[in-house]
């Protein structure tokens, strides 16, 4: 039960780290390509 817990928060912190850092990355390719 607490192994399900730890692998559950941790694919919610997995998730939230892809859902900031891709639009992030999306962002400094783009002002790359401008500059």
């Amino acid at each position: 039960q607490i192994i399900d817990a730890v692998i559950h928060s941790m694919l919610r912190s997995y998730v939230f780290a892809i859902c900031v850092i891709t639009p992030m990355m999306m962002l400094l390719v783009g002002s790359l390509r401008r500059g």
